[in-house]
């Protein structure tokens, strides 16, 4: 298993690339594919691992906080709260560590009864084809933390245009 410092700058490099006008997404300003992250020089992977540190930074300091707050679940018995915050970072790191779990975690919807899908908070969908809703693991995540004003969730996971895959979550942005 890599560093998370680089899995971190590889998502930022790739989340870089996939990002933009899709017309020109995973290409440089000339035109020409962008290189996968392990042909890039070294010298250019150093660099990215610099630019995503104040980022990482951070979110290592709300992850230790976030332990030290709820200590260790072996310790003390189950956790009795988790914050939204704390949700994302966890999630976070566990895409830094397996994109491909999470986004197969993610895009696995199971079909649910009426009830299921009146519930006020947890996030289906109904498709219009058959009617069937469904659920997945970020809807019922979501339905823990409460809606917004809107009625959506507050953890949106963002993915990559390019290879479907999830490359992170985040709060969602209220509309203004």
């Amino acid at each position: 298993m890599e560093p998370i410092e680089i899995s971190r700058a590889r998502a930022a490099y790739n989340a870089y690339n996939a990002g933009g006008d899709p017309a020109t997404a995973n290409k440089n300003y000339r035109g020409d594919p962008c290189p996968e992250w392990d042909d890039l020089p070294q010298n250019i992977r150093d660099k990215w691992v610099a630019a995503v540190q104040p980022l990482s930074n951070s979110l290592d300091h709300v992850s230790s906080e976030a332990t030290r707050h709820l200590g260790p679940a072996e310790a003390e018995g189950p956790r009795t709260s988790v914050t939204v915050d704390e949700a994302i970072t966890l999630l976070n790191q566990l895409i830094a560590s397996d994109a491909d779990a999470v986004t197969a975690l993610f895009e696995t919807r199971v079909p649910c009864n009426d009830a299921f899908a009146d519930h006020p908070t947890v996030q289906v969908v109904q498709w219009s084809r058959t009617g069937t809703c469904t659920v997945g693991m970020l809807g019922i995540l979501n339905g823990l933390f409460g809606i917004n004003a809107e009625g959506w969730g507050h953890i949106v996971a963002v993915y990559s245009e390019q290879t479907g895959k999830v490359l992170y979550c985040m709060r969602r942005i209220a509309a203004p």
